[in-house]
């Protein structure tokens, strides 16, 4: 912390539920961030904001009225098949406690705004919610909002509900919301985390791990990690990987993770596939694990599979800080992260032929993993580790002031 500098206040509003990468990579880097003073505001259940943002003051936020809340009900709707007229009114009134919610929550952020003397509003996970923004206004504080996936809609948002500046976790994220909005405010690409300490590389954590799965020395491992969801691809990696067993027998597919949001009948698919093919034998399927950084050390290739293009790309920087070579889809943030015959592949999953003769290319030379493999780790520590981010993340507030509409964009990226 600079000597003399007062830290800087600043919310930060998670209105995610569930874990995922929003939470892990700001939490992680808020524990290196210099010269701020956070105060977290957070829809999580009780157990991910203990472990994530126990460190700091939090504050618990539409616990029960929420954005899932919402899903469920129609879900549940939809699925018992209730007549329109009772799922019109239900849902009517499920609309009328949310505003009133929204009302409660909004005067609740700018009490909690004045309370904590808050200077800067950042918002962790897109525009949502709107009680943030407004909030915020109301509260006359400037916001910061961190977009995490694709802006999806257009036209412009109200000048008084505008943030500040927009953090895209990439330049395609970036550039996406400021051409849909119109916006003419700050902006900085700041990719998402990792913690390279939990990537060791270190043979006796690899020879653990792959006696918990009964990996025998010899297999080649390929391993998708992330939620099984349908746009995460899992059912393309398990086609690839079966072209990629009929060439090579000491090749084994192993998917980290489980169903997630209701996708329970997609992983039900992709198991399907796995049984009725003539290698089921050949597959692992860990579940959800928690700390998910040593299984990296099992595998020998890490496949991100998405095919629907990825905002960022964690899997493929955790990959990468392993010290592993990445297939990764063509499209996206994987395109910004790594650079094709360098630290890994870039690859259409829905070309399976492609992704399996990659696969083989990389299983039957233990040289070339090696090589790629060493390249990828050096650009992870270098460009995606906690204090890299947190240093940008301090410098983009740095840039907050009352020029932020003036500024010009590229001067604010090139300062970061």
């Amino acid at each position: 912390m600079d000597q003399g500098r007062e830290p800087l206040r600043i919310l930060f509003v998670d209105y995610s539920i569930g874990f995922g990468g929003a939470t892990k990579s700001m939490a992680l880097t808020l524990r290196e961030v210099p010269d701020v003073e956070p105060f977290v505001l957070t829809s999580q259940t009780p157990e991910i904001r203990e472990y994530w943002y126990g460190a700091w003051p939090t504050y618990s936020f539409r616990r029960l009225i929420n954005y899932r809340t919402t899903w469920k009900v129609r879900e549940f709707l939809e699925r018992r098949r209730v007549p329109s007229p009772l799922r019109w009114l239900v849902l009517k009134a499920l609309a009328g406690v949310d505003t009133l919610v929204s009302i409660m929550h909004t005067a609740r952020i700018v009490w909690l705004c004045k309370r904590k003397r808050i200077q800067v509003v950042h918002l962790v996970t897109g525009l949502g919610p709107p009680e943030a923004l407004v909030g915020a206004r109301l509260a006359n504080i400037p916001t910061v909002v961190h977009m995490r996936s694709f802006y999806q809609h257009s036209g412009r948002i109200p000048d008084k509900y505008m943030p500040a500046m927009v953090v895209g976790c990439s330049n395609a994220v970036r550039d996406t919301f400021l051409e849909r909005t119109g916006a003419k405010i700050r902006a900085a690409t700041i990719p998402d985390v990792i913690q390279s300490s939990l990537f060791p590389d270190d043979p006796q954590v690899r020879e653990q791990q792959r006696a918990r799965w009964n990996i025998k020395p010899d297999d080649i491992v390929v391993g998708i990690f992330g939620r099984v969801i349908e746009w995460k691809g899992q059912r393309e990696f398990v086609q690839a990987m079966l072209l990629a067993m009929d060439e090579d027998p000491r090749l084994i597919g192993m998917i980290v993770g489980d169903a997630s949001d209701g996708t329970r009948a997609y992983f039900d698919e992709v198991k399907a596939l796995i049984r009725e093919s003539r290698h089921a034998s050949r597959f692992v399927l860990t579940g959800y694990i928690t700390e998910v950084e040593a299984v990296y050390s099992a595998v020998d290739i890490v496949v991100h599979s998405s095919i629907e293009p990825e905002p960022n790309g964690m899997v493929v920087q955790e990959g990468m800080a392993a010290g592993r070579p990445v297939i990764a889809a063509d499209a996206g943030g994987p395109l910004e992260l790594i650079e094709h015959g360098t630290h890994g592949y870039l690859i259409d999953p829905m070309d399976f032929r492609a992704v399996s003769n990659a696969i083989v290319e990389l299983a039957r030379d233990p040289a070339l993993r090696c090589r790629l493999g060493a390249a990828a780790r050096q650009r992870a520590l270098e460009r995606y580790d906690i204090p890299v981010a947190a240093r940008q993340l301090r410098a983009a507030y740095d840039l907050l002031g009352p020029d932020a509409k003036v500024r010009p964009i590229a001067a604010v990226t090139a300062a970061l």
